[in-house]
């Protein structure tokens, strides 16, 4: 029985960390993941449940369904016509001035990682400047 003004610190603390894992294994059957910026399931990011949930999103807001960017693209200019909030509900985090989709953004939110701007560098990075570049960062990460 609970004391009215305390608690066994030991005993809360073991029922605390039984709750954390019950609710991490229920969490993760469903396959979400909790990372760095929000708690987000990779499932609902796909096209057509993204779709889905602007959808909901709009009619809960009694506003017309946003424009979503094309599938694939993982950075984005933020845009003008989406309201206020959107962005976030849809999966997407502000990095300066882009947005990232939210999966990207937990991956290079790591401490192991470094970002090297490459003046006109272009999207593939295929030049042998960029390549040895990108094998020389991978060689020190993995030390």
């Amino acid at each position: 029985m609970a004391k009215l003004s305390s608690v066994n610190k030991n005993k809360r603390r073991e029922k605390m960390a039984a709750d954390h894992k019950a609710k991490r294994a229920a969490l993760k059957a469903v396959g979400a993941r909790a990372g760095r910026f929000a708690l987000f399931i990779p499932a609902l990011m796909k096209p057509r449940p993204l779709a889905l949930r602007a959808q909901l999103w709009a009619l809960a807001r009694n506003l017309p369904v946003p424009d979503l960017p094309a599938p694939g693209l993982v950075a984005i200019p933020p845009p003008e016509a989406w309201p206020k909030d959107f962005a976030a509900a849809m999966g997407w985090v502000e990095a300066g001035p882009v947005l990232l989709r939210q999966g990207v953004a937990e991956r290079i939110a790591g401490d192991d990682v470094r970002i090297h701007l490459v003046k006109d560098g272009d999207h593939r990075l295929s030049r042998p400047s960029d390549l040895a570049l990108m094998i020389t960062t991978v060689t020190e990460v993995a030390g």
